[in-house]
């Protein structure tokens, strides 16, 4: 299980949201593999961002199949910890994983 996070690190918003994103990186544990691509780098990493998307933009794989995809937030912590832990939940649970965070 993958999740990875397309941001711009260059915007504020979406440095915040990484810290949403390693609050549950540290919840989950061993269970989800976790990979941060910052787009604001250079234009290579802009490339990787798929065409007409804004970041920040969450995937979730499981067994290389996008399951779960999440563009943008709320801007409150606790709502954007609650709904990406709740989605990724709700896709793992009906995949069969029993999750621990």
């Amino acid at each position: 299980i993958a999740l990875i996070a397309f941001l711009d690190m260059n915007k504020a918003n979406d440095r915040y949201f990484h810290d949403v994103l390693t609050v549950l990186e540290r919840r989950a544990g061993y269970m989800i593999s976790f990979a941060f691509v910052d787009i604001g780098k250079d234009s290579d990493s802009q490339a990787l961002l798929p065409q007409g998307r804004a970041t920040p933009l969450v995937r979730l794989y499981v067994r290389g199949v996008k399951t779960f995809e999440q563009e943008g937030c709320f801007g409150e912590f606790l709502s954007d910890l609650a709904a990406l832990k709740q989605g990724i939940k709700d896709v793992l649970k009906s995949r069969g994983y029993k999750t621990l965070f």
